[in-house]
């Protein structure tokens, strides 16, 4: 009897791991534009995607499931711009408003390099019909710190925030009137110190500690 719950304990462990480990959609070359859709994100058993060292987890959305998505990886002078590009698969759906929800957080590797989100922003843009009037995004931001924005885009207009922080809460909320949305892009810049910075930040880890120790002897 114990033999066979041990092995059945055993088989759903095993089971449990495959799918955890297929629960994550990896992108192959982070500098390489990754596309997928709302269906295949939401379809993922954990809702994930890993773009090398982000995870972009879907919360929730009323995107329909042919909606586009573009993930791509910048790399700009010692930074690391992340964005998400909504692409027009919502075109044959009325007209209205639609939200996508979304966390975004740096991996455990980066929290140790002393890595952190510096800035967020939105840019929109809008077919060749359509005017400022019948399309807008905004997006909430919330960081460890608390609530930033809302950011608010039309026609590639671009809205930024300052952030700081290894975990995000996205909120986005699309509005269209006339069927003229095209695109929005989501970008995220992120910094990592220098190696002098990251010694100065260190030194004054260890002169705290010091002093405590001191203080409490």
């Amino acid at each position: 009897m114990k033999k066979h719950v041990f092995a059945t304990t055993l088989l759903a462990a095993t089971l449990s791991f495959v799918n955890t480990a297929d629960a994550t959609i990896v992108i192959p070359n982070p500098e390489n534009p990754f596309n997928t859709t709302i269906g295949d994100w939401d379809a993922d058993l954990d809702n994930e995607v890993l773009q090398q060292d982000k995870i972009w987890t879907l919360v929730d959305t009323d995107l329909p499931d042919d909606t586009a998505l573009v993930f791509t990886l910048f790399q700009l002078g010692g930074t690391d711009l992340h964005t998400l590009q909504i692409l027009s698969g919502a075109l044959g759906q009325p007209p209205g408003v639609w939200t996508l929800t979304y966390t975004l957080e740096l991996t455990q590797a980066a929290i140790d390099a002393g890595a952190f989100f510096t800035e967020g922003s939105i840019g929109a843009d809008t077919a060749g019909e359509g005017t400022a009037a019948n399309f807008l995004a905004s997006k909430t931001i919330t960081d460890i710190n608390g609530a930033h924005g809302p950011l608010l885009a039309s026609n590639g207009v671009i809205g930024s925030t300052p952030l700081a922080g290894t975990f995000l809460t996205v909120t986005e909320t699309i509005t269209w009137t006339d069927g003229a949305f095209l695109s929005t892009s989501n970008a995220y810049r992120q910094f990592v110190p220098e190696p002098a910075s990251l010694l100065l930040l260190g030194a004054g880890l260890l002169g705290a500690f010091g002093a405590s120790r001191r203080k409490s002897a």
